[in-house]
């Protein structure tokens, strides 16, 4: 184990892993690189230049989690998208890239994004 990663407490040890010894080690299961805020807003992702509707769970300035309603079937990874937050007058328009998905939720993580639309998003995630 790698002295740079943190230990889970002894009074922890055995309550994640069903009864064995073993350590769970939160730092190797965390890859968020951007806080995140929870959102109930709904988007367009453009799959071959058509909007299809979704509903976002959560956002951060790297990237989102959405819920597809109705979409084809496609082997793209990458996405336009269309949304507006709460508040917030302007449309973001953001390119972003597949990272998981399971059932109709996906993640998803901006690709390139322009630094106004960053800072936009930081300042909506740290308002309460």
């Amino acid at each position: 184990m790698s002295p740079l990663l943190p230990r889970v407490k002894p009074e922890l040890a055995g309550k994640f892993t069903r009864g064995r010894a073993a350590r769970y080690d939160f730092a190797m299961h965390e890859r968020r690189r951007f806080p995140r805020k929870a959102v109930d807003v709904f988007l367009n992702k453009f799959i071959g230049g058509y909007p299809h509707l979704c509903r976002a769970v959560d956002i951060s300035a790297g990237g989102i989690q959405i819920v597809g309603f109705r979409e084809p079937a496609t082997h793209m990874q990458s996405f336009p998208l269309e949304l507006r937050l709460p508040g917030d007058s302007q449309t973001f328009w953001l390119w972003a890239r597949r990272v998981s998905a399971r059932g109709r939720r996906q993640t998803l993580e901006f690709v390139q994004p322009n630094p106004d639309d960053v800072h936009r998003l930081e300042r909506f995630v740290e308002c309460g």
